[in-house]
């Protein structure tokens, strides 16, 4: 995927909340979709105040493939994030074809020596290509440091045969809250046009309090996620869904926060039943106003 228009506004923005790095590692060599007077209008925009840029350092694109088309003005992702104050900016690739300075083939456990290497990991497009997702998902944050930050950004929906995989949000909710990270966040990002490179963003927040909903769009979907890394946090423990868990927790109580103090939850269901489905949807939406019906379920968004 690598890092279109709207994902380096995201990643700007997380920077400036607070500075990432200093020793990043992409997975992958990425793409990098503007060009320099872009990018810096960018910063501006959003607030960050480029760095001092080696004169001697190129700033066009490292992609062989970009080479000799029109794309090969664009920025590369070490210039990227140079411009954005951090320092060391390498690659892991499964091959050196894109120049990366890790080679290393993600379906398999990375070397002991690996381990607890990089401030920040960045998966912007990778893990759903890696057949063992599992394997890789413990590998990246084994490479990352304690108190360092992964962030992801990933295919959800409608983008079948891009990859292996379509991630749910709460696959990086109930991963991350099960080994014990941090200030976990997790966004959906709605695609403005079926164009990644170019297209904006309407990017929503993920309550994990709320209940999960069916996630159906005409629109491409994207899932972001970042997670801090304590140092007591593990890579290895399986998570069960956290919503069915809650589920199974009212059925042995009888009871549920939502359902209101002292209200038992198979009451309130059979209260809800009794009301038919489109009255119980026109009051949500029309009369209450709640969004929760739209796939990702959250009320607010930001613009990217």
């Amino acid at each position: 995927m690598g890092l279109s228009r709207a994902a380096i506004r995201f990643l700007m923005r997380e920077h400036r909340r607070a500075p990432l790095g200093p020793r990043l590692l992409t997975l992958g060599r990425l793409c990098v979709y503007v060009e320099l007077p872009e990018l810096r209008d960018i910063c501006r925009r959003e607030g960050v105040s480029p760095a001092q840029w080696p004169a001697e350092m190129p700033t066009t694109s490292n992609i062989p493939a970009w080479r000799g088309t029109k794309l090969e003005k664009n920025i590369s992702d070490v210039c990227l994030f140079g411009t954005m104050g951090i320092p060391t900016v390498q690659a892991l690739d499964y091959s050196d074809f894109e120049g990366a300075e890790r080679i290393w083939d993600l379906n398999q456990p990375i070397p002991d020596d690996w381990a607890e290497t990089y401030d920040t990991v960045l998966d912007s497009g990778t893990l759903e290509h890696v057949f063992d997702v599992r394997t890789a998902l413990r590998n990246v944050n084994r490479i990352l440091k304690p108190g360092g930050r992964i962030i992801h950004i990933g295919p959800c929906n409608n983008y079948a045969n891009h990859g292996f995989y379509q991630f749910s949000p709460t696959w990086y909710l109930d991963y991350y809250g099960v080994n014990g990270y941090a200030n976990i966040r997790v966004w959906v990002a709605e695609q403005t046009s079926r164009n990644f490179e170019s297209s904006d963003w309407n990017l929503f927040p993920i309550d994990p309090r709320r209940q999960p909903v069916v996630m159906t769009s005409r629109r491409r979907l994207l899932v972001a996620a970042i997670a801090e890394k304590r140092a007591d946090s593990t890579v290895d423990r399986i998570p069960s869904q956290a919503y069915y868990q809650s589920l199974w927790r009212e059925e042995e109580t009888g009871t549920s926060e939502s359902a209101g103090e002292g209200i038992p939850t198979s009451w309130k269901r059979r209260i809800k039943n009794l009301v038919p489905l489109p009255v119980r949807h026109f009051v949500r939406t029309r009369l209450l106003g709640d969004d929760s019906v739209r796939p990702w379920g959250s009320p607010h968004r930001d613009r990217l």
